[in-house]
């Protein structure tokens, strides 16, 4: 935000269903989990940004958002294609 604000957000990643990290899926769940961290920590330098959509939470408190980070090449890269790239993460009809 400039100022040195700073916001957290729990956000849904938009377009993209992931295996839960309880229960069965938990151990794909955690793999899914490590990897988007480490795209967005890692991976990005720290240059993350989101494109919400809707205008509030949902039931779960989050937002849905697309989340974008820029890669060491200067690329900017969608997490969601990522996920959906690297076979972490499915299609999810919005």
């Amino acid at each position: 935000l400039g100022f040195k604000f700073e916001v957290e957000l729990v956000c849904r990643v938009y377009g993209v269903n992931t295996p839960e990290i309880a229960g069965t899926t938990k151990e794909a769940g955690l793999a899914s989990k490590a990897a988007a961290e480490d795209m967005l920590v890692r991976e990005s330098g720290g240059n993350v940004f989101a494109r919400t959509y809707k205008s509030g939470k949902d039931k779960y408190g989050r937002y849905l958002a697309e989340i974008f980070y820029t890669n060491a090449q200067g690329i900017v890269m969608n997490l969601g294609e990522q996920l959906l790239t690297r076979g972490l993460a499915k299609p999810y009809a919005v």
